[in-house]
């Protein structure tokens, strides 16, 4: 069942009780929706129950699905990608803003949830969804009951902000603070990921020479031997030195089969010790050693020997 509400003004500002909040429910699965370009007069959540939606944000294409949160500011325009809603159900809620205009990059601590409000929600909520990389959010699995509940008395009050809907309000803002705290954890994971990633692909595979350990290799990256090799692990499915030796032993294999090279300065150029220890590596790794390696597989040039 569809249901909006739209009541004049905001009456804002603190200590206001006859305060209004715009809400509804669509259910473009049971009934057509369409959505075109609009603006809104305060902070827009919405929440997708079932199916999914691509928003467009002042023409930014964001792919919101079940269970995740997308936010729009009032001084931004959007709609659907598609101005008929796909077969999604969809909660919202429109906060009043102190202002409708966009703020300047230095002013926008200026902005907040204008009503009555701890200062942690009324302020810092605004500050963090400001610096988000995306406006979609993934909350918790919880969220979803909290969300509608205060949809559902916002709708049994008619917008109007009893003391049920002032609880759910809270516990839903809660939830959006910590929604915003996993997305910052999931981009610092995004980002060590990345600087593991180029370590291993760009930088180790320049220097195999030289002298690793695993605090060296964690140190490279600025960080811990645990998480590093946590990191590791995760993306190649082994130990930072396995790791390593793997790459010792593939640049061995490619300059005895590319060089004439000895065996001894190989060794050295791919970072073991000795050559006996080479020899020893390789042929765990490889199951010959490097001299039945170059002679059995090494392909002779055209015209030549070996």
């Amino acid at each position: 069942m569809f249901h909006f509400f739209l009541l004049p003004g905001f009456p804002g500002g603190k200590n206001d009780t006859n305060m209004h909040i715009r809400h509804g429910h669509w259910n473009a699965a049971r009934e057509a929706r369409i959505l075109t370009q609009h603006k809104d007069d305060g902070l827009e959540f919405v929440y997708v129950r079932h199916g999914s939606v691509t928003w467009d944000f002042e023409g930014r294409p964001h792919i919101a699905r079940a269970g995740e949160l997308s936010f729009t500011w009032p001084w931004q325009m959007h709609a659907a990608v598609n101005p008929t809603l796909p077969p999604v159900d969809i909660y919202w809620i429109l906060l009043p803003l102190n202002t409708y205009k966009r703020p300047r990059t230095d002013r926008r601590n200026s902005v907040f949830l204008d009503m009555d409000l701890p200062h942690q929600v009324g302020y810092e909520l605004v500050h963090k969804l400001s610096e988000l990389p995306r406006q979609i959010l993934k909350p918790k699995a919880s969220f979803r009951t909290k969300f509608i509940q205060l949809v559902d008395q916002l709708h049994h009050t008619q917008g109007h902000i009893d003391l049920a809907a002032q609880g759910w309000l809270h516990l839903v803002l809660a939830e959006v603070l910590e929604a915003i705290r996993m997305a910052g954890d999931a981009s610092e994971a995004d980002e060590t990921r990345e600087r593991v990633e180029r370590f291993l692909s760009e930088e180790l595979p320049r220097c195999l020479e030289e002298t690793w350990s695993l605090e060296r290799m964690a140190e490279a990256c600025d960080m811990g031997r645990t998480s590093f090799a946590e990191e590791v692990k995760r993306l190649k499915g082994d130990t930072p030195i396995r790791v390593l030796t793997r790459m010792r032993i593939e640049c061995a294999k490619e300059q005895l089969l590319q060089t004439a090279d000895s065996i001894t300065d190989i060794s050295g150029d791919c970072g073991f010790t000795t050559s006996q220890r080479f020899a020893t590596v390789f042929k765990a790794y490889t199951g010959q050693s490097p001299r039945e390696f170059r002679k059995h597989v090494r392909v002779p040039p055209e015209g030549g020997s070996c």
